[in-house]
């Protein structure tokens, strides 16, 4: 159990970088005011991409958790990338005040 425990750890330290990224990706997004897409960044990826991966290698193969594990976190990956198209294409900045004169 602690060699395992220990795997996991430097598996999730290695992939450290990638979710800082994505989760100052998220954060950003999230500040500009476009609340969909990070809805749909944030739970959309969990439902339609982690958990249907998980089931499919956890149940259709009898493949060893020292290998499942990186995968199933590596599609922080997948995250990262879509935060970075959304931040470089610039529509997630919303206006949130309006310019009315008082």
């Amino acid at each position: 159990v602690r060699s395992l425990a220990a795997y996991m750890t430097v598996v999730s330290g290695l992939l450290l970088p990638f979710y800082a990224f994505s989760h100052a990706s998220y954060f950003t997004i999230r500040s500009g005011g476009n609340v969909l897409i990070t809805f749909l960044m944030d739970c959309g990826f969990m439902w339609a991409v982690v958990v249907p991966l998980s089931l499919a290698i956890g149940h259709l193969t009898n493949m060893d958790i020292r290998l499942f594990f990186p995968i199933c976190q590596a599609t922080e990956i997948l995250k990262l990338l879509a935060g970075l198209f959304i931040l470089c294409r610039g529509s997630w900045a919303k206006q949130i005040v309006g310019d009315k004169k008082i």
